[in-house]
């Protein structure tokens, strides 16, 4: 008799659930960035986008403004990339765990 197991240890779920940020700077703007994703109860995933940012005129920053916005975001069939239907951006692990929007690096700090 032979039983077989699996267990979801290690599995994309996990890797794909953390806190990620980025900072971005223009002749116009100062920005931070930050990205949270959940893993739902019904497999997909919830995308939190949230933005400090400061406006840059005549050499002077402006005070902070801020913004949120919140995405439901779907896996691909073998989990590699998740995709947002809405904006039609889609969001890829590296090698050593950041999150690649684009060519934008997002670190991932927890």
């Amino acid at each position: 008799m032979v039983f077989l197991a699996a267990c979801k240890s290690g599995s994309r779920e996990t890797a794909w659930s953390g806190v990620y940020v980025n900072t971005a700077r223009s002749t116009y703007s100062v920005a931070e960035d930050t990205l949270r994703i959940q893993a739902t109860a019904d497999g997909q995933y919830r995308l939190t986008r949230s933005t400090g940012y400061r406006v840059i005129r005549d050499g002077v920053l402006l005070p902070k403004r801020f913004r949120s916005e919140s995405f439901k975001v779907v896996a691909d069939a073998d989990g590699q990339e998740l995709s947002e239907p809405l904006n039609a951006r889609s969001y890829r692990l590296d090698a050593t765990g950041d999150l690649l929007v684009g060519r934008v690096v997002y670190r991932r700090v927890n």
